[in-house]
């Protein structure tokens, strides 16, 4: 078994996904598109005599002013909703669209969230998401006393994170708050499959390793598509785009798991542990 003639799979697709998030930058000024909550615009909060149909009233914003979002709201006072929309939009123009729709508001309010807040929301994000990378290594060191593991897992974890924002961009999804929250769930379960290959993997031994390769691999695919079975539910219900955006995230990051972990991780385990027994 020669895991390792696979590798320049996971290697193109870095690669790629640097490609795409440096044209980013190129294009827009930032290496991940980020949404309305993490760049800054316009809250807008209504109130309403009958519940919304929440993906109804986004998909019909999204005709008129681009990137919304819209999460529901119930008080003891009635219905409601929030809508996010760039700070460029008018809520006038936003109340009028939802009134034309039919539905009848008994109220709103508007705030303000400026582009220098959003941007110190994203580097409060950014020092968690890299401080977070930097513990995650420092601690696979201490487990396994041996740099080539612990860089496999920590170099595996963040090319998945980059490859999933790289793709999710590609397909027209900004990174909102939700978004970070989904990223960070890909991550944990990236950390855990890396953290399970490699002990087993160490333990095993160059006679073993095919064995515990096949098995681990079996338990994590099941797993996976299990998972994105679920998530995929909730792209064919119609529900608010927020969960629909997670369920996204989760699906690719998962499929890059299969990519970086059980490829690019599982190269670097079998040249390693090739070496150790020569």
């Amino acid at each position: 078994m020669k895991i390792k003639k696979l590798l320049p799979i996971p290697v193109a697709l870095f690669i790629f996904s640097l490609l795409v998030l440096f044209n980013n930058y190129k294009t827009y000024g930032e290496f991940i598109q980020k949404d309305i909550d993490l760049k800054g615009g316009t809250l807008i909060t209504i109130e309403t005599y009958q519940p919304l149909e929440l993906d109804k009233v986004e998909s019909e914003l999204a005709k008129t002013f681009g990137s919304v979002i819209v999460s529901g709201l119930k008080s003891l006072t009635g219905y409601g909703a929030t809508i996010q929309v760039s700070s460029d939009v008018h809520a006038e123009d936003v109340i009028k669209v939802i009134e034309n729709m039919g539905i009848k508001i008994r109220g709103y309010s508007v705030e303000t969230v400026g582009p220098a807040l959003g941007e110190a929301f994203w580097y409060q994000i950014v020092k968690v998401l890299v401080g977070g990378f930097v513990f995650m290594g420092i601690m696979v060191f201490l487990i396994y006393r041996s740099p080539v593991p612990s860089f496999a897992i920590v170099i595996t974890s963040i090319a998945n994170i980059l490859t999933t924002v790289a793709l999710v961009n590609i397909i027209g999804l900004k990174i909102s708050f939700p978004g970070f929250a989904a990223l960070l769930m890909v991550l944990s379960y990236t950390v855990d499959t890396n953290i399970v290959l490699t002990t087993k993997s160490l333990r095993s031994g160059k006679k073993g390793f095919e064995q515990t390769y096949k098995t681990a691999f079996s338990t994590a695919f099941k797993i996976i598509i299990a998972v994105v079975a679920s998530m995929s539910v909730m792209l064919l219900v119609p529900t608010s785009r927020v969960i629909v955006d997670i369920a996204i995230i989760l699906i690719i990051g998962l499929l890059n798991d299969l990519v970086y972990t059980w490829i690019l991780n599982a190269s670097i385990l079998e040249i390693y542990i090739e070496g150790m027994k020569k």
